[in-house]
């Protein structure tokens, strides 16, 4: 499918049970329990991440969405990108640079620093999209892209 097909939308409350399965099947495809964070976030998108100033899109294809991306809002008033996956039916179009790149384009108008999330030491393609999106955040030393 071509890269034309797929839009990057912000959040809205349709997309609550998507941003929940899609983190979930994220989660349970990489191993990783799902820990009390993460249901929290999980099941209150709208108050964990949105209320606090931060912001979430999602990757669509047709009626389908296949994608999502977070940017929290941090204590130092930088974002950090959180909870980034895309289906395995619609891996290798280059979905995550697109998100990262979106993520990054608004932060400049909110006057703040992008930051790689914490996890992503533990998670080889989601290293991958926060290098290809010039992601050189501290947080990052220890994390290993997979080629």
């Amino acid at each position: 499918m071509s890269e034309q097909a797929f839009r990057i939308v912000g959040f809205s409350p349709s997309h609550v049970a998507d941003w929940r399965a899609l983190n979930e099947a994220w989660l349970a495809e990489g191993g990783f329990a799902i820990e009390a964070k993460d249901r929290k976030v999980l099941d209150d998108p709208q108050g964990q991440i949105l209320t606090p100033g931060g912001r979430i899109f999602f990757v669509e294809r047709d009626s389908d969405v296949v994608g999502c991306c977070a940017l929290m809002a941090m204590d130092d008033g930088g974002f950090e990108v959180a909870k980034m996956t895309i289906a395995p039916s619609a891996r290798g179009q280059g979905l995550s640079r697109r998100l990262g790149s979106r993520s990054q384009a608004i932060l400049p108008a909110k006057g703040a620093a992008f930051s790689a999330a914490s996890s992503l030491r533990k998670a080889g393609e989601a290293c991958n999209a926060a290098s290809s999106t010039g992601s050189t955040s501290e947080k990052m030393r220890g994390c290993r892209p997979i080629s």
